[in-house]
């Protein structure tokens, strides 16, 4: 799609051996401080960080998108001082927002507790995330066997994103009337898990 036509810049952070988020950050945090914008809308934990720490240099309405804290922050997760370091940057830098968006109740209470004094700038979005109402759990004796039920996920084939939580679905469901499918694309730094993603496939 050509941006271009339609007066959209866009900038592409390419692969390096400098460790990814180190790179975004850096390419991010220049572009923001060289175009000096008014208003810049972030989204994602590297997003927001290079936002923010943009906005300690120069001055810029800073609106943020907290999409989900991520797998590190999930309770079977043991990189503590990965945690640690990411949370002191939400922190840091989501202090200077003017409003932050969260997309659940629990990322709210979190983040809340985090910035107590941006507790009316914590917007919680609507219709983010599944309707636990509409689609309730029930144990996996009650699903139907006549009605069969297709299952799909669409990501990237990464650990964060619970590709492993699926295939792992699939497997304690395999007796049921359940299609599980799974569609996206690899990565090359994960290459055990598109190999469990064969493995289950065969």
């Amino acid at each position: 799609y050509n941006f271009k036509n339609h007066g959209i810049i866009t900038y592409s952070s390419n692969k390096s051996r400098i460790p990814f988020p180190i790179v975004f950050i850096l390419k991010a945090l220049s572009i923001i401080v060289w175009n000096k914008p008014k208003l810049v809308y972030s989204f994602t934990h590297l997003g927001n960080i290079s936002a923010g720490l943009a906005r300690k240099i120069i001055s810029f309405k800073f609106v943020a998108n907290l999409s989900g804290l991520g797998r590190l922050y999930s309770p079977d997760s043991k990189d503590k001082f990965s945690k640690f370091i990411l949370t002191f940057f939400i922190q840091f830098t989501l202090r200077s927002a003017s409003t932050i968006f969260v997309q659940n109740n629990d990322d709210q209470e979190w983040l809340i507790k985090l910035i107590p004094s941006k507790v009316d700038k914590i917007i919680l979005l609507p219709g983010s995330g599944t309707d636990l109402q509409r689609f309730r759990y029930c144990e996996p004796n009650l699903i139907s066997s006549e009605d069969p039920k297709n299952i799909l996920m669409m990501s990237r084939l990464l650990p964060e994103k619970g590709v492993d939580w699926f295939l792992n679905a699939a497997k304690e469901l395999r007796n049921l009337n359940l299609n599980f499918t799974l569609i996206g694309g690899k990565d090359d730094k994960h290459t055990d898990l598109h190999d469990l993603v064969n493995k289950y496939n065969d």
